[in-house]
């Protein structure tokens, strides 16, 4: 995931963006809470809660609609795929296709 999380600083522009990196839902969540964002890209293969939930909480802490760009390997049910509909502006899901190359 860390290798991840640098390859998509590096493609939305290290250099001119100011991004801020976590590894867990509850670090997202903490973040959320104490500083303005423009917007967010999640993973919801998140190693502590659902990315999903995460999601929710985020939309309750934040109404007015902060952007979401769910980035995503995990396989979505229905009932998922409807939920992250209502959620999410984008949803982007990863293949092993789609792998990002190595860094460097």
């Amino acid at each position: 995931m860390k290798v991840q999380r640098a390859h998509i600083t590096e493609i939305i522009g290290n250099s001119d963006v100011e991004t801020t990196c976590v590894a867990t839902g509850q670090a997202a969540l903490r973040a959320i809470k104490e500083n303005t964002y423009d917007a967010l890209i999640l993973d919801l293969g998140l190693p502590d809660v659902s990315g999903l939930d995460v999601l929710e909480e985020i939309r309750q802490i934040r109404p007015s609609r902060l952007p979401v760009l769910v980035y995503t390997a995990k396989d979505l049910n229905t009932h998922e795929a409807a939920r992250l509909k209502i959620l999410a502006e984008s949803v982007i899901i990863k293949s092993p296709e789609s792998e990002c190359p190595p860094l460097g």
